[in-house]
């Protein structure tokens, strides 16, 4: 199944005001974030767009891209679309950084599926392939990111070991 299925066209300048919409939320591309990095961005990432109950991401697809909410939320599972409800993701966080930041010089396959959960899905997606312009343009932007990211898959790791640890 390809990963970029519900690709649709943008104009950059659209894409930058979304992208900036969906970062003041949370500041979820990470702290300190300029409006001429968030132009770069959008000219290197996808717009993706789902309607409810579709699925973004499959258990076992090899992680090309993370996405990056700009519009709804997701709804992550273990079991397909009728399996186990694991988290919920909404506007202005990652989706899919895991298997991302895990395979990131290695195929790593994604380790849950994940759904549309509002009545319209707009993410935007960032491949592999970008980050060694990224990197070389502008180092501190993808820094941040990546700590955001990792900042995200920390505090779910610590969010499961506290449920351990109070059973």
């Amino acid at each position: 199944k390809e990963e970029l299925s519900h690709v649709r066209t943008c104009s950059v300048s659209r894409m930058s005001r979304y992208l900036n919409d969906a970062h003041q939320v949370n500041k979820g591309l990470g702290e300190g974030i300029s409006d001429k990095e968030l132009d770069f961005l959008a000219k290197r990432v996808t717009l993706l767009i789902y309607e409810e109950g579709s699925q973004i991401i499959s258990e076992g697809m090899i992680a090309n891209y993370v996405f990056f909410i700009l519009e709804g939320s997701v709804v992550a599972k273990v079991g397909g679309a009728q399996g186990e409800k694991i988290g919920q993701l909404s506007k202005g966080q990652f989706v899919g950084e895991t298997a991302f930041v895990d395979g990131f010089l290695t195929e790593k396959p994604r380790n849950n599926d994940v759904f549309a959960g509002t009545e319209t899905v707009m993410l935007a997606a960032m491949s592999y392939s970008a980050l060694p312009e990224l990197n070389s343009a502008y180092p501190l932007l993808a820094f941040k990111m990546f700590h955001r990211m990792a900042q995200t898959i920390l505090s779910r790791l610590r969010s499961q070991v506290n449920a351990v640890e109070k059973r």
